[in-house]
């Protein structure tokens, strides 16, 4: 199916609680969210250019941009759908009953068929954009197992690899993280209640072993591995003993520290948000179906209580940066539909919560378009793919659109 849309794409997808952020990182677009002041290598416009031109041939083929799809729409996603932007093409990545499936959308093209990678996957997948290799990369609970599967943008004819165990078990989706310290990619996940890492070290293009972080058995979900430009460490948040838990990597020094309480009452996996208005660190969890918030002050170094909103949510809440308004937004699955509260810069105050329908089975992933400057939501919808965006021109909400 073939779906054009008049509007230019994103630059970078930037979910607060998604720390994978290769994309932005690579392609050195626009801010979002907790990547704003990241330091890492960035590719030229000709570079970005090569590797949406490389997708767009991965995810098209030959079929001209007038074609009519030859395929069968997808309508059973059984995951929240994972969506980046890579500089001018939008992917999606999603699981269907255990079948990996990804689409791109360009303007050139509008919207891909859906490619099926297989893979036996439990859960969602975690994507990154690798600059070191200029390998579309995504990383996946197969079987109980990690496994791997890469896109190389850089042959003129880009296929995948194929699954590709990396050697442990897992019982959560695994989190893979890219480090703009050393330009390593490093994988996360928990394995029977420990969260353990392996890393492709970039200088030799070799992984290394799994790496026990610890935690003693009482790791209940998956890590949220993130960057916090403050002081330049990699900090791992997870839920132990229905608290929320960090252990974090002190790049001056090479050493892990933690695991430090920050408390809570059966929250459940947490995200994680750098807030570029006053360079807060901020965690939000699900609390029994009332998003909660603490956050880490970047100007004294203390944490905060935690902080109620109420909402009625199931899942874990987005939360993302809105250039346009320098807001802080929040997006939640509440009974079925997408729901919003925002935090106004202009005056500090939160307003919300606005329920926007959807049929939303999973949680909200949320892009923002620095191209148009557009809010977008995707998410699960009873199987099927479907979208709504806020119009930066027109301040307006479009959509539902559904995508199958």
């Amino acid at each position: 199916m073939t779906l054009l849309r008049g509007r230019r794409l994103p630059a970078w997808a930037g979910v607060g609680a998604v720390t994978a952020l290769a994309a932005t990182l690579a392609l050195g677009a626009a801010p979002a969210s907790a990547a704003d002041t990241q330091p890492s290598p960035k590719l030229t416009n000709a570079a970005a250019a090569k590797a949406k031109a490389r997708i767009i041939k991965a995810a098209h083929g030959t079929r001209a941009p007038s074609a009519q799809s030859l395929e069968a729409p997808v309508t059973n996603l059984s995951s929240t759908p994972v969506v980046q932007d890579l500089g001018g093409v939008v992917v999606v990545f999603a699981n269907a009953g255990g079948d990996l499936v990804w689409r791109a959308w360009a303007p050139e093209f509008g919207w891909s068929d859906w490619e099926h990678l297989g893979g036996d996957v439990v859960g969602k997948p975690s994507v990154l954009f690798n600059p070191n290799n200029f390998n579309l990369e995504v990383y996946a609970n197969s079987a109980g197992q990690v496994k791997e599967n890469y896109l190389n943008l850089d042959s003129d004819a880009p296929q995948w690899s194929g699954w590709v165990d990396l050697g442990s078990a897992t019982t959560t989706d695994p989190t893979v993280f890219f480090d703009p310290n050393n330009y390593n990619v490093e994988v996360y996940t928990n394995n029977g209640g420990n969260i353990i890492e392996k890393y492709w070290n970039h200088s030799n293009g070799q992984w290394s072993g799994w790496q026990l972080l610890g935690g003693g058995n009482a790791f209940t979900g998956p890590a949220v591995v993130f960057f916090n430009p403050n002081n330049l460490n990699v900090e791992v948040y997870a839920n132990a003993g229905n608290a929320i838990v960090e252990k974090y990597w002190v790049p001056r020094t090479g050493q892990w520290l933690g695991w430090n309480t920050l408390g809570g009452n059966g929250v459940g996996t947490p995200a994680v948000f750098y807030n570029p208005n006053n360079n807060n660190i901020e965690v939000y969890a699900n609390e029994g179906g009332n998003v909660v918030e603490r956050y880490w002050i970047a100007q004294t170094g203390q944490w905060s209580g935690w902080q109620n909103f109420g909402g009625n949510i199931t899942g874990t809440p987005t939360v993302v940066f809105n250039p346009n308004n320098n807001n802080v937004e929040v997006y939640a699955n509440s009974g079925g539909q997408a729901v919003e509260k925002y935090w106004v810069a202009s005056n500090g105050q939160w307003i919300g919560w606005v329920g926007f329908g959807g049929n939303v089975t999973g949680d909200v992933a949320v892009i923002y378009d620095s191209a148009n400057h557009n809010m977008e939501l995707y998410v699960n919808s009873g199987g099927v793919l479907s979208e709504k965006y806020w119009d930066a021109a027109s301040r307006q909400w479009i959509g539902w659109n559904s995508l199958p």
